[in-house]
């Protein structure tokens, strides 16, 4: 069984997550299938947060039926486990959540709350989603991975700026048959903690060490390129 966090062998750490509590289906955690029961739209969130450095979180998409929506993305811990039964004009809970960034089934993406002029294509069976989150940066990168045939894909990628500042996998499913699956999850804390989180270390960190100037090599340098010139004018 793999630890909950063990070298990727690429400077990041690989991170064992998978959704809260009875989420996974079939007995497995890091599944989950849309809502067969209820009517409306279950919410579920992964098992861990994330505040530092540099986190990598996959999804693959097993199973998108036509017609039926869902969304995946990142939400703070304000944004708990919950049940509504609609979205204002047709959002899942999570599209319409100020604590979250999320990717809708057909590529449309919103940002706490709002439609942003962000947009990829539609989530199909197959696809692979993955969020790349920099602390360091503020910055959030959606990648996705169509398959076209078998021999071909179609990658599409934006990055948009983020606020959140402790954040979790989420999804949210309707009514049906979608299946969403939690893939390569990696972590880096390197470039946090170089700078306690910081993108600007400020002067008295211990990690931002300023070198003394060497005064006397610098003598030594001034007068040897006197001496040259003196030598050149005579």
């Amino acid at each position: 069984a793999m630890s909950e966090m063990e070298p990727a062998g690429n400077g990041m750490d690989v991170i064992d997550l998978h959704w809260q509590h009875d989420a996974g289906t079939g007995g497995d955690p890091k599944v989950l299938s849309g809502n067969a029961k209820r009517k409306g739209h279950l919410v579920h969130v992964a098992d861990k947060s994330f505040s530092k450095g540099i986190i990598k979180l996959e999804v693959l998409v097993e199973a998108a039926p036509h017609g039926q929506p869902f969304a995946v993305g990142v939400c703070t811990g304000n944004f708990t486990r919950q049940i509504e039964l609609s979205g204002p004009s047709g959002q899942s809970p999570l599209a319409s959540s100020h604590h979250a960034i999320c990717l809708q089934s057909d590529g449309a993406i919103f940002v706490k709350g709002a439609p942003s002029q962000w947009a990829l294509p539609a989530l199909t069976e197959g696809t692979a989603v993955t969020f790349t989150l920099n602390f360091l940066k503020r910055e959030l990168q959606i990648h996705s991975v169509l398959p076209v045939d078998e021999e071909r894909t179609d990658e599409r990628n934006v990055i948009l700026p983020f606020a959140l500042n402790e954040v979790t996998l989420a999804a949210t499913m309707a009514q049906g048959e979608q299946r969403l699956r939690v893939g390569a999850c990696e972590a880096s804390q390197l470039n946090a903690a170089l700078t306690k989180g910081k993108s600007v270390p400020d002067l008295w960190d211990d990690e931002n060490t300023i070198e003394p100037l060497d005064l006397e090599r610098k003598r030594v340098d001034i007068n040897s390129t006197l001496a040259s010139v003196a030598q050149s004018c005579s």
